[in-house]
């Protein structure tokens, strides 16, 4: 038995025979696989032909009016942040007249408890100095007073034992003379 086949003059063997029977099987698929392709494309290009687009104008009315929402309320949230920057500007320059105004008033306030202490002073000197016055002086007058109560209380105990004296040197005269008298015989006792 023989493995050769001719065809048109070609002479081919059992070993090559193996290799055109896949080949050709190959070539088949391919243009097989070509038809189908070309079958698919041209029915999808009569689908994408005949195709209508849904009717999206209600979603492109509700498109405008969210834009327009957004818009509006983009417009007041500027709005609100200008005037919210305008407030926070304002309450920063308030912020910052009052910061001053209480540091001229505090130096204001310390000036005055500077000097309304710098006078406490002057006027405790014053008044120390007035106290220590009036209590020499006051020494003075108790001293002076006691000086004076002394020599009156001396004065009047000197007085007082001259009249004791004087008084018992009259009581011894009237005691004397009483004797005499009652010495005396014609008395009659």
């Amino acid at each position: 038995m023989s493995s050769e086949v001719e065809y048109k003059g070609i002479k081919i063997r059992g070993g090559k025979l193996l290799l055109i029977f896949p080949l050709l099987g190959s070539i088949g698929a391919v243009l097989w696989g070509g038809f189908e392709g070309y079958a698919r494309w041209v029915s999808m290009e009569d689908k994408i032909n005949s195709y209508e687009a849904p009717n999206i104008s209600h979603l492109e009315t509700k498109q405008k009016v969210f834009e327009e929402r957004i818009n509006n309320l983009e417009a007041k949230l500027v709005t609100e942040i200008n005037s919210s920057i305008e407030l926070i500007d304002n309450s920063i320059a308030s912020t910052r007249d009052l910061k001053s105004n209480v540091r001229e008033e505090l130096s204001e306030i310390h000036d005055i408890m500077t000097e309304q202490d710098s006078r406490n002073r002057n006027v405790e000197g014053i008044v120390r100095d007035l106290l220590r016055t009036f209590e020499s002086d006051m020494r003075g007058t108790i001293d002076h007073a006691s000086d004076r109560f002394d020599n009156q209380t001396s004065r009047l105990n000197i007085a007082f034992d001259r009249r004791v004296e004087l008084m018992d040197t009259k009581l011894k005269e009237l005691e004397e003379r009483l004797m005499k008298i009652l010495k005396n015989p014609l008395t009659g006792r």
